[in-house]
């Protein structure tokens, strides 16, 4: 995420919302969740004029591929309760099966400025195939 804006952008908070995919595949609930910035935080500053932060959208692992009953889990959302479990089980409603999402990025600071995204999430049985495009505004 990059701050086009002259002054440092305060308490930044990320959410994805998903917006549209390809039925009936499993899909996250349709609620907003909360992303993680690279720190790890659910909150960051970034800096004025071309300021960046990395911020975790939508993660894929190997130990999808091998799950003994299959739940059709291929990625999920990076929140804080799916990069950082507390216990060995996946979210549910973070889950993505395969195939086509679009989803929502908002980014609000606390000042009140923000960017949104829209994106293509591409998930694949193999968690190598994991992609994202940005659609055109």
């Amino acid at each position: 995420m990059r701050n086009t804006g002259g002054g440092v952008a305060h308490h930044c908070k990320a959410e994805l919302q998903v917006t549209k995919w390809d039925d009936p595949i499993r899909h996250p609930s349709l609620n907003a969740k909360r992303l993680v910035w690279g720190g790890p935080s659910p909150e960051i500053n970034i800096g004025a004029i071309g300021g960046k932060e990395l911020l975790h959208v939508v993660f894929s692992d190997s130990r999808f591929e091998t799950t003994p009953d299959d739940d059709g889990v291929y990625a999920l959302v990076s929140t804080m309760e799916s990069l950082y479990p507390q216990a060995d089980f996946v979210r549910a409603q973070d889950a993505f099966g395969a195939g086509r999402f679009e989803v929502e990025v908002t980014v609000t600071s606390e000042e009140g400025s923000s960017a949104k995204a829209l994106l293509i999430i591409h998930v694949d049985r193999n968690y190598m195939s994991l992609g994202a495009e940005k659609l055109m505004a």
